[in-house]
C-alpha cells in the first residue's frame, strides 16, 4: 500500500461530501437490497465518479490528481513496496533515457502508464453501518479517498492490519486486497472508492 495527501483537499471537501451525501440517499431507498448494516455493495453506483467528474470540476481535479500518480503506484507495487518521491523521479528518468518493451513481471516487465481508472464511487456511512470484508479482485489496484472522518469514524481494517485514516488522504493498494470497514460509531464519514484497469494489451 502506498497513501499520499491531496493538497488541494480544503478546496473539494465540501462538494465531494455532498455528493457522498447525495449518493447515500439513494443508497438508503434500497436498503432491502443490502444486506442488515453492511454496506455490501447492493445497489452503489459503480460510477459515479466518473459521471461527476463532467460536471463538477472538484471530482475532476481529484480524479486527474489520482491519476496521475497511478504509473509511480503501479511500478512501486510491482516491487513489492513503493517509495513516492524516490519512485517518481526514478520512473521518470528510466524511461526518458531508456524506452523499453513489456511483457508482463516486476520492475518494467509491463507498462506502468497502461492503466486506467474503471469504477470510481462514493460511500457515506451512517452510524451503525460497516463495510463486509471483501476484495476487488480482478482489478489490479484499488484506491480509497478519505472525504470526511469525523472524531471516531471507523479506521480501515487491510489484511488485517487497522489504519486510522485522515481527510484528504489518499491510499492505494492490491485490487486482491482483503479490506473492510468496522461498524460506524459516528455518522458522516465519507469516501470516494474506486478501481483500476490494466489495459495496455501486448503488440
Amino acid at each position: 500500500m502506498v497513501i499520499f495527501e491531496y493538497p488541494e483537499h480544503s478546496n473539494v471537501k465540501s462538494k465531494l461530501y455532498e455528493l457522498s451525501d447525495q449518493d447515500n440517499v439513494h443508497l438508503s431507498q434500497n436498503l432491502d437490497k443490502l444486506k442488515p448494516k453492511g454496506i455490501v455493495g447492493g445497489d452503489l453506483k459503480w460510477r459515479s465518479g466518473l459521471e461527476y467528474r463532467k460536471t463538477d470540476k472538484e471530482v475532476d481535479l481529484l480524479l486527474k490528481w489520482i491519476e496521475s500518480l497511478v504509473p509511480y503506484v503501479a511500478h512501486g507495487l510491482s516491487r513489492r513496496g513503493c517509495k513516492p518521491s524516490s519512485d517518481i523521479k526514478y520512473l521518470d528518468d528510466a524511461f526518458k533515457q531508456n524506452p523499453i518493451e513489456f511483457g508482463g513481471g516486476d520492475e518494467f516487465g509491463f507498462d506502468p502508464f497502461g492503466f486506467t481508472l474503471y469504477e470510481c464511487w462514493f460511500v457515506y456511512y451512517r452510524k451503525e453501518s460497516e463495510l463486509v470484508p471483501h476484495d476487488h479482485f480482478p482489478y489490479p489496484i484499488t484506491f480509497v479517498y478519505y472525504i470526511n472522518c469525523p472524531e471516531g469514524s471507523a479506521p480501515l481494517i487491510l489484511n488485517g492490519e487497522e489504519h486510522t485514516m485522515k481527510e484528504g488522504q489518499l491510499i492505494f493498494f492490491n485490487g486482491h486486497d482483503e479490506h473492510a470497514v468496522p461498524t460506524s460509531e459516528v455518522d458522516g464519514r465519507a469516501v470516494m472508492t474506486g478501481c483500476i484497469a490494466y489495459d495496455r494489451a501486448r503488440e
